[in-house]
């Protein structure tokens, strides 16, 4: 599978429910969840919104907020 943004490259995570892969860049830069507020049977397991919920604790740290 290629990757959602960049077709030239193959993709390292895909999102089950919607069948879009991403390449390690996007993964790098910040590729969030495309459906965060709608059920997904594929969450538990899901590498993308994994990144992105750690991406975001992160920034709260940085900001001096509660985790």
């Amino acid at each position: 599978m290629q990757c959602r943004y960049h077709p030239d490259r193959e993709a390292r995570a895909v999102c089950q429910k919607m069948g879009v892969g991403y390449c390690e860049e996007c993964l790098e830069n910040g590729v969030s969840c495309t459906d965060p507020n709608l059920y997904c049977k594929f969450r538990p397991q899901c590498m993308i919104h994994a990144l992105d919920k750690e991406r975001k604790m992160e920034q709260r740290r940085a900001a001096g907020g509660a985790v």
